[in-house]
């Protein structure tokens, strides 16, 4: 007989790989709507009420991303409705 332990943790295991979370979903819809070379220079690093927070690694990425803010939070709406804004920050990107 099963452990009830283990059970439960089954459950939640399950239950988890069914619905992936906001912040899976934001990262996996970051990854699709930009190019690899704009992905080695950014990092989602919050999302919290409606908030998107993306460390840059250099001034000229930001001003790069700026110029594409308004297309970037559309795209990303299309997935996550609740999202309300989009901010870059420099940052380190690992």
């Amino acid at each position: 007989m099963d452990n009830i332990r283990d059970i439960v943790r089954g459950v939640i295991k399950n239950i988890a790989q069914e619905k992936p979370t906001n912040h899976e979903k934001l990262e996996r819809t970051w990854k699709e709507i930009l190019n690899q070379q704009e992905r080695a220079h950014t990092q989602i690093v919050q999302f919290r009420q409606g908030q998107v927070w993306i460390a840059v690694d250099s001034p000229a990425w930001v001003y790069a991303l700026n110029m594409k803010k308004g297309k970037l939070l559309e795209q990303l709406r299309q997935q996550l409705p609740e999202i309300q804004g989009l901010h870059f920050k420099i940052g380190k990107v690992e």
